[in-house]
């Protein structure tokens, strides 16, 4: 089973750092994995935080303009939670085949 989560502002909040830290702890005890998102999908996907009144108009603008298109594959394969990146495809890999060539490409380009 995989979960996805936001790990908001945890550099800056101790509260959400700890929070944060629990659901590993616990998704870890139950050999579950996490995708998560740093700091919000939004940001990850769209470049920017949305405040939440935006949330829906931006998520159908995404889908509409087709934007994931445009997402850099290597914001999707972080092993670090850096600002602006996820994991998402790196555990999208434990499940999905892809194709050689696009993994190498993130590589020579430094995504990592």
């Amino acid at each position: 089973m995989v979960y996805c989560i936001d790990l908001d502002n945890f550099e800056t909040n101790s509260e959400q750092a700890n929070l944060n830290k629990e659901i590993s702890s616990f998704l870890d005890a139950n050999k579950y994995e996490m995708v998560w998102f740093c700091h919000d999908i939004e940001e990850v996907f769209v470049g920017k935080s949305v405040d939440k009144s935006e949330k829906t108009k931006t998520a159908i603008d995404f889908v509409r303009k087709e934007q994931v298109n445009f997402v850099q594959e290597g914001r999707l394969m972080s092993k670090k939670e850096k600002a602006g990146f996820s994991n998402l495809q790196l555990v999208l890999d434990n499940y999905l085949d892809r194709k050689k060539i696009i993994y190498e490409s993130c590589y020579t380009m430094n995504y990592f």
